[in-house]
């Protein structure tokens, strides 16, 4: 064989390689983890506080509106992908494309769409927030909780 031939074929087969690897990580563009994985509450349809209850409105502003918000509002790209919006409790509650209204399961948590997806090896999809630290196990609980709690527009 030529060595022309001989090189044309190694680049071929190189660059098919380079082809196949990087496109194994295109399969998960949608779940690329940032940061180390905290472990999150083992889920329980159980209240962990029942004498403490959470509210829609500090959730909003605490954890929703400034960690999902970016990308799950107005025009963000997370809100044009999914259709999931977290500006209010009622589009909150109507949920996305993929998951409508079982996003949040009034009382449970580990039923709900919601806490999966925050969760450290969600069941579709890749891990939200997408390309940033998780969430951190006292804002995980405090949405399950939210949701144990019957999931109130408090």
């Amino acid at each position: 064989m030529r060595p022309g031939l001989r090189l044309a074929r190694l680049a071929r087969v190189v660059l098919l390689g380079l082809a196949l690897t990087s496109g194994a990580g295109c399969l998960d563009l949608v779940a690329p983890e940032v940061g180390p994985v905290q472990a999150g509450p083992t889920c329980s349809d159980a209240d962990s506080d029942p004498s403490t209850a959470e509210s829609f409105a500090a959730l909003l502003d605490t954890i929703l509106d400034p960690v999902c918000g970016n990308c799950h509002t107005g025009d963000g790209v997370g809100r044009r992908q999914s259709g999931f919006d977290v500006a209010t409790y009622t589009t909150l509650r109507e949920g996305g494309n993929r998951t409508g209204v079982g996003i949040v399961v009034a009382g449970q948590p580990c039923a709900s769409a919601l806490i999966d997806k925050i969760g450290s090896a969600p069941s579709f999809g890749g891990r939200m927030p997408l390309n940033r630290s998780p969430l951190g196990a006292a804002d995980q609980q405090a949405l399950a909780d939210w949701i144990a709690e019957g999931a109130l527009d408090n």
